[in-house]
Order: structure tokens, then sequence, then C-alpha cells
């Protein structure tokens, strides 16, 4: 029990650090993303995928997907899947529960969309973050400015890829279609 509680705590800090804290992204090569209901016009920037992972324990295993677009070394909008795939129940509803704590801070910030999937084997948790409109400071309040990816009001792609590089996260430029 000691080990999942600890899991998750871990989980949670790399979501909340990478994401400025996704099923497994199917929309991967896809631009067509709504962002607060909207869609969103990505077609005029470039898209990393950036994937990494980890076990958890002998049943469990957790998957990390991001599509970054961006242009200029600014992130326009980051898509993040945290998948925890598991045959323990306890697990999944151990890590929805963080997943949900964790959504719950964001709740009703414009521009942060959370979607939370539970099935019998995983627990999904997918979080797509408009750059271009979210209300950058309200951003901040929630999540501090210490080791935060944005300068000068944008989110930096520089300074996510070195954050998610401490976690082992690798990334590669798209071949969007």
């Amino acid at each position: 029990m000691r080990r999942i509680i600890l899991s998750s705590i871990l989980l949670i800090a790399f979501c909340l650090l990478v994401t400025g804290c996704n099923e497994t992204n199917k929309d991967s090569l896809n631009k067509d993303i709504k962002s607060n209901g909207e869609q969103v016009d990505l077609s005029k920037t470039q898209h990393k995928i950036c994937k990494g992972s980890g076990h958890i324990d002998n049943n469990s295993q957790a998957n990390m997907t991001y599509d970054i677009y961006y242009k200029n070394n600014v992130i326009y909008l980051l898509r993040s899947n945290q998948q925890i795939i598991s045959t323990s129940e306890e697990t999944l509803n151990t890590y929805e529960e963080s997943f949900k704590g964790i959504s719950e801070h964001y709740k009703g910030l414009e521009y942060y969309d959370t979607e939370i999937v539970k099935n019998e084997t995983s627990v999904d948790y997918t979080i797509t973050i408009n750059y271009e409109k979210i209300d950058i400071d309200k951003l901040l309040d929630i999540e501090g400015e210490e080791d935060n990816i944005v300068e000068n009001g944008k989110a930096k792609l520089d300074k996510w890829l070195t954050l998610s590089q401490k976690f082992g996260v690798k990334c590669e430029e798209a071949e969007d279609v």
C-alpha cells in the first residue's frame, strides 16, 4: 500500500511539473483539437510527440504521451495523457482519485481541459492546455512560478523539454499529414 501511495505522489508531481501541474492519445497526429469547446487552429504550428513510461509495481505500468504544438519556442497547445495500466482495481481506483484531485485545482480555468476515463484495466488522465488563450496569471496562481515552463507570459518549449528529460521523456518531431 505504501508503494502505491508513493507511486501516486510521484506521478502526480511529475504531472504537475511537466504539464505545468487520452485512452492512449489516439489523435496524436491530428491537429483537429478542441479546447474549451472551440476548434483550435494549429495549422501554422510545429508538432512534437513525447513519450515516457515506467513500472509502478509488478502489476502496474504508467505511460505518458505529450503532443506539443509550438512555433518559435513558444508552446501554443499541450495535450498530455497519463495512462495507468494495472491488473489491480485498488491501484486503478487510487490513481483515478489522484487524477480527480489534481483536476479539481484547475476547475473553472478556461482553456485547461481535463478528462478522466477508467475501464477494467486502465485509467487515463488527459489534459489539454491552450497556452495561446489561457489566463497565464491564473494558471501560475494555481501552479506557482517556481519550476514552471512559463517565461514572460509564454510557455516555452525549451523549458518544457529540459524539465521532461529529467523524467526520461523522449521527444521527436511529428510527421503530421
